[in-house]
């Protein structure tokens, strides 16, 4: 589990950093409302949960939904 802890460190690593801690306050997600901890590169208008939970989903709408949240 390694990779675990690596990814913990450093997302703890960028959580300290006093820009990020500014600019993520502010952000939250536009599916569910939850605060933003960070920006998903292809989907930074939400959050990790709502992109595994529209990307898992069997329903083509949802993949869809994915898609209008997609980084132009």
């Amino acid at each position: 589990m390694v990779n675990g802890v690596v990814c913990k460190t450093i997302i703890r690593g960028f959580e300290s950093h006093p820009q990020l801690k500014n600019m993520k306050k502010d952000k939250k997600c536009k599916r569910c409302g939850a605060p933003l901890n960070g920006e998903m590169i292809f989907h930074p208008t939400i959050c990790l949960n709502c992109v595994i939970d529209l990307h898992s989903s069997s329903n083509p709408d949802d993949h869809k939904e994915l898609k209008k949240y997609e980084k132009k």
